[in-house]
């Protein structure tokens, strides 16, 4: 996170690293400053090819963002403020950023930096994922996105030592402040790794082992409690039957029962 260019070079130099992906938050968009609602804002988030590529955004109408000037948002996020936004619309909407540098800060003393912006609505996105469950509107990255980024890595192939190939590179960015899988500066996708058989630490193993154990055990104990609860009652139901059949015997031989 807040990567800078030296950073991403430094990163793209290490072990089996495939792909880079870059995304820079460029200010929140709100289509409809006359109305006070959360529905109305989004961040504006500036990406690379990679970026979309990896995350599999391929716009339903249109095409991907090229540059900054150009803006994909998503078909909800449309539906839910009512904007008949078409590819090749030029829109302007008001934007929000806050300063990313000391000199913009001393700039504007702090303060957010509140502008018009006009943008070529280049593409219209249905897809669901990570970054659109988040997010609604993105552009493309150019020269005037300049550090800042967050970036999204893919390491190739995938094998048991990817965990450690990760781990290399999070401490050629941040040194030794990565200390350890769970470290704050960079978050592991374990989930993907898992399912395309990586096996992760043993940190991380141990803590999958335990939270499966736990389940089997409350699901055994509670199958146990339930089928000693049925045996209690039958036995229960039994017990009373027979106490029933006690009281009134059977007439003997040549009685009459009136």
């Amino acid at each position: 996170m807040n990567l800078q260019d030296k950073d991403v070079q430094t990163l793209s130099k290490q072990k089996n690293v495939k792909t880079i992906g870059l995304l820079a938050d460029i200010g929140q968009m709100d289509c409809n400053t006359k109305e006070d609602s959360g529905r109305n804002e989004t961040s504006i988030i500036a990406g690379n090819q990679n970026l979309f590529a990896i995350n599999k955004m391929k716009p339903a109408a249109g095409r991907l963002p090229n540059n900054t000037r150009e803006l994909m948002v998503t078909k909800s996020y449309l539906q839910r403020n009512k904007l008949n936004w078409k590819v090749g619309d030029t829109v302007t909407v008001q934007t929000t950023s806050y300063p990313t540098s000391a000199q913009e800060a001393e700039a504007t003393g702090g303060e957010p930096i509140v502008e018009n912006r006009t943008f070529t609505v280049c593409g219209i996105l249905e897809v669901q994922n990570q970054l659109t469950g988040m997010d609604s509107a993105f552009c493309g990255m150019d020269d005037t996105v300049a550090g800042g980024y967050t970036a999204q890595v893919q390491f190739s192939p995938l094998d048991n030592n990817t965990p450690k190939d990760i781990k290399s590179a999070a401490k050629a960015l941040y040194g030794e402040a990565v200390n350890n899988d769970w470290s704050d500066s960079y978050i592991i996708h374990t989930d993907y790794l898992m399912y395309n058989g990586v096996q992760m630490s043993n940190e991380i193993t141990r803590a999958l082992y335990g939270f499966v154990a736990i389940i089997l055990l409350i699901i055994i104990l509670a199958s146990v409690f339930m089928i000693y609860d049925s045996f209690a009652v039958s036995y229960q139901q039994r017990a009373r039957y027979l106490g029933q059949r006690g009281c009134y015997p059977y007439p003997k031989a040549g009685q009459r029962v009136f």
